[in-house]
């Protein structure tokens, strides 16, 4: 009985310990391939891809805060906090690495910091970004470049968390379109269910190309 309850104790413990493979990824940006930043905000999909990659090795207790020193003399911590706090300046763009490094002494401390970087004033951005939305047309854009540029500023929207519904979206997608190439999918607004964005994208485009 006391060698089965060592065993449970003893899996326990290994599986909440970080798994070492880590220690051999030498180039972070091929598991992460998103550079944070602040002139293109992609805060929420590189924070997902972030904990994606610490919790598939155990490691997210030195993000969150729960895994600590247990002393001063804890190299083992020190030397993982210190391989995620490269982790996290490897893969955001100088600009960020300036604004939080100096107060971030640990792993935990500059996420927190990066977290606060992207949702302080996110209000103010969100307006922003809404009214370039709203204000952006076909023009000289290819169809292509058009849902390009529109797709992407519903990403950032939504990276400020004041996310475009997908009707609203493709509403949005026809409605900027030159009256020309309008009148030739207009019947996609009267189809229901109500089509995706992709559909609406490839019948814009097999339109272009005729």
């Amino acid at each position: 009985m006391a060698v089965a309850s060592s065993v449970t104790s003893d899996n326990n413990t290994s599986s909440k310990s970080p798994h070492l493979a880590f220690t051999t990824i030498s180039n972070i940006k091929l598991h992460i391939p998103v550079q944070l930043s602040i002139s293109e905000p992609n805060y929420k999909k590189w924070s997902r891809l972030f904990r994606l990659l610490v919790l598939r090795f155990n490691l997210m207790g030195y993000l969150d805060g729960t895994t600590v020193a247990s002393s001063k003399d804890d190299t083992e911590w020190f030397q993982f906090d210190a391989l995620l706090q490269g982790w996290i300046l490897s893969t955001a763009s100088d600009e960020v690495s300036n604004l939080v490094l100096a107060s971030s002494p640990s792993a935990s401390a500059l996420w927190t910091t990066n977290y606060k970087l992207f949702h302080d004033n996110k209000h103010a951005r969100a307006m922003q970004l809404e009214h370039r939305f709203r204000t952006t047309v076909k023009g000289n854009h290819s169809i292509n470049d058009y849902c390009h540029l529109l797709k992407n500023l519903a990403d950032y929207l939504d990276d400020v968390d004041a996310p475009v519904t997908e009707h609203a979206f493709v509403l949005h997608v026809l409605q900027g379109l030159p009256h020309d190439i309008r009148t030739q999918v207009h019947f996609l607004q009267y189809q229901n269910p109500f089509p995706m964005f992709m559909k609406v994208r490839l019948a814009l485009l097999l339109v272009e190309q005729q």
